[in-house]
């Protein structure tokens, strides 16, 4: 089985993206809070709807041009971030399956899966456009450029009383189900950025294969070999398969000896006839030493 998937950073996108996450857990228990608030089980002052009471009153200030040139330039970071393709961690070495790493600075791939790094790219993106054009707006506000269709969007907001949808029956429930699809998002988003591990076994019922104890093993094999500070392995999970990732630290600084290279080809040749008939794939990533 040959190898195809190249080590890669995370998207850039995907730090905004636990940012983000986070960000929702923290709004989901300040709608928590205000909920329990309303439904007489703690005591508090409500903060929902005089922040939005307020954002709504909101009239032209002299900051505005700094503050939405400011939101307009972290938008654009943001699409910048969103469109970055992700950074290769390692170089081909030559042969199928063994990688060296660029640089002699430890790095870590990054197996975070194909549908999180697209979440986190698209979400990162939307928020770019939206900080982009509040920062925009802002600014032309500011300078009394706003087109006639804001004015009027405008005036159809100050309609609204956000201090007395408090008094109404469907307000705290509006609290509570906002909570739970926030709390849930933002949790879920966190938990999408984990170190993705495959299942340790394969194979059928008959005949199972520990791949934990495999990559392991193989790691020692590895360390034992001349040129070798450490290694390690691992089982993550590609998306299309599972891969046995061993990664290894070399003694000397700068492009690994023909003897490490060769221990390498030899480990991944054994594991690929071990593991021989199993949708699973092994890579070895070397790491050059420091210089001394």
């Amino acid at each position: 089985m040959t190898t195809q998937v190249s080590p890669k950073a995370a998207p850039r996108a995907s730090a905004v993206a636990v940012v983000l996450a986070l960000a929702l857990c923290v709004v989901g228990v300040v709608l928590g809070r205000d909920a329990s608030i309303e439904f007489g089980l703690v005591d508090g002052a409500p903060w929902i709807a005089p922040a939005i009471d307020w954002l709504l009153g909101v009239t032209v200030l002299g900051a505005m041009l700094p503050i939405g040139i400011v939101a307009a330039v972290i938008g654009l970071v943001l699409l910048v971030c969103a469109v970055l393709p992700r950074s290769r961690t390692h170089r081909p070495s030559g042969s199928d399956g063994v990688w060296i790493a660029k640089g002699s600075a430890r790095v870590r791939s990054s197996s975070i899966g194909v549908g999180t790094a697209a979440v986190d790219r698209l979400v990162t993106a939307l928020v770019g456009l939206v900080l982009g054009a509040a920062g925009l707006a802002a600014a032309a506000w500011e300078r009394d450029r706003l087109p006639q269709f804001a004015h009027d969007a405008r005036r159809t907001v100050e309609s609204w009383n956000p201090a007395g949808w408090a008094d109404t029956s469907w307000w705290p429930w509006a609290l509570t189900g906002a909570t739970v699809v926030v709390s849930v998002a933002g949790l879920y988003w966190l938990w999408a950025h984990r170190a993705r591990r495959a299942h340790s076994l394969i194979g059928s019922d008959d005949a199972r294969v520990d791949l934990t104890s495999a990559a392991q093993n193989a790691a020692a094999a590895l360390a034992s070999s001349p040129g070798v500070d450490a290694a390690s392995g691992r089982v993550v999970d590609t998306g299309t398969g599972r891969l046995l990732r061993i990664s290894a630290r070399a003694s000397d600084a700068g492009t690994p000896s023909a003897d490490l290279l060769a221990s390498a080809v030899a480990l991944r040749e054994t594991c690929a006839g071990a593991m021989s008939g199993l949708e699973v794939d092994t890579q070895v990533l070397i790491q050059p030493g420091r210089a001394r």
